[in-house]
């Protein structure tokens, strides 16, 4: 008795995984990835440069009291002084550097998406206009002997006239 009739080969192995196949094209939801990785890196960014270097002052101010009240010079500027008015530099630095970045790599992916999405929108558009107009050709080419359709006649009586 064989028992090949009742278990055949398995079917051939179609190829490598989905997520290992090559796209030709770039899709709208692998830009949209991309787009949501730059914005992310650039605020952690931003944020870890500002706060970074504000709770750095913080650590200084509170366990280097020699070092940030100690003079800069003869003009009475302590060193805590010059780093907490850094603060407001470094800052517009860091957000100089966002905008920098976020024009020049992250804009671009978002103007991309955008046009993705209002051709996406202009054939929804079209597709509803062509169905749109095939429903109405085809009412007014109308079915015989369905009411409420064109095409369709009254009965009239045997006068000719409307019953």
């Amino acid at each position: 008795m064989s028992y090949e009739h009742y278990f055949p080969d398995p079917p051939p192995h179609p190829g490598p995984p989905w997520h290992e196949q090559p796209r030709a094209t770039p899709t709208p939801d692998g830009d949209l990835h991309r787009l949501r990785a730059g914005y992310r890196r650039l605020r952690r960014v931003a944020t870890l440069t500002a706060l970074g270097y504000f709770t750095f002052f913080l650590i200084l101010s509170a366990y280097a009291d020699g070092l940030m009240t100690s003079g800069s010079g003869d003009g009475g500027l302590t060193t805590g002084l010059t780093l907490g008015l850094c603060q407001l530099p470094v800052v517009l630095a860091a957000i100089a550097v966002y905008e920098r970045i976020a024009r020049r790599r992250v804009d671009p992916l978002a103007a991309t998406i955008r046009q993705h999405a209002e051709q996406a929108a202009e054939a929804q558009r079209a597709a509803e206009s062509a169905r749109i107009a095939q429903a109405a050709h085809t009412a007014r080419q109308g079915h015989p002997g369905r009411p409420g359709r064109a095409g369709w006649q009254r009965p009239t009586g045997p006068a000719g006239g409307a019953w």
